[in-house]
């Protein structure tokens, strides 16, 4: 009897304890901010970047803008962007094929219903990608 007794004190000491509720994790994988003027209006969307996992050799740059229900609407996908600063031309490339062409497509969806897919055209010599700086410490890509 005495062992069930210490056993009920040990278990409510435990349950006793205050015990502090875990953090709130925003569950958001974007950072920094991402603008533009389109169409004469403006234009905000949430970045990511990250390297290609493949074949390591450059950035991957996704830029996402949501509805106010939160619901994927419009993204913008820069592809094989070098690690190197500078000035990329942009063109209609494959991601899959590993060399250092860069390039770029957008999609307009509505919830999971894909409304268009656009990539840039072969005979298009005006899109860039520039690439301003990174810093490797805080990993923050700048660039336009």
């Amino acid at each position: 009897m005495k062992y069930f007794v210490f056993l009920l004190l040990v278990i409510s000491f435990f349950c006793s304890c205050k015990k502090d509720p875990p953090p709130i994790i925003d569950p958001s994988p974007f950072w920094g901010t991402a603008s533009a003027m389109v169409n004469g209006k403006s234009w905000v969307a949430k970045p990511t970047a990250w390297v290609d996992i493949v074949h390591g050799n450059s950035w991957y740059v996704e830029i996402d803008s949501f509805d106010r229900f939160n619901i994927l609407r419009e993204s913008l996908s820069l592809l094989k962007v070098p690690f190197t600063p500078g000035k990329y031309l942009l063109v209609n490339t494959n991601s899959q094929i590993d060399d250092t062409i860069s390039g770029a497509s957008f999609t307009y969806s509505e919830a999971d219903v894909l409304y268009g897919y656009y990539q840039v055209l072969e005979s298009d010599s005006s899109s860039f990608v520039t690439l301003e700086s990174y810093d490797s410490v805080t990993q923050e890509l700048k660039g336009r």
